[in-house]
């Protein structure tokens, strides 16, 4: 199962409304890690992912599904994506330290 923040990255790469991830995993607030016998099929995925949003709900339900099944059955493409969603630019997660020298700029420390 991948994380909020690789959904989060696929849904601004792709131009779907992140609230499809979010009613797609919403029962995972009373059922834990079990939440994916509700919505995690590619028929309800993309039927609640068209009520959520109208215009590239479907695709985007899709794709919610297919990444679950697909990092679910590889846990190498699991890793990658969840490095690459931990690394890319738009990541609230990475937070860049420099430490400013008299003439130039020097990388000091990267936290993830």
């Amino acid at each position: 199962m991948t994380s909020g923040r690789v959904h989060r990255l696929d849904a601004r790469t792709f131009g779907y409304s992140n609230k499809v991830n979010e009613a797609i995993d919403g029962p995972y607030s009373w059922l834990g890690s079990k939440h994916r016998i509700l919505f995690h099929d590619p028929v309800s995925a993309m039927m609640l992912g068209q009520i959520m949003d109208p215009e590239n709900g479907a695709r985007g339900g899709l794709r919610h599904f297919v990444l679950d099944s697909a990092a679910s059955a590889n846990p190498d493409l699991k890793a990658a994506l969840e490095f690459i969603a931990a690394t890319s630019s738009t990541s609230r997660k990475i937070r860049v330290v420099w430490e400013r020298p008299k003439k130039y700029r020097v990388l000091r420390k990267i936290y993830y």
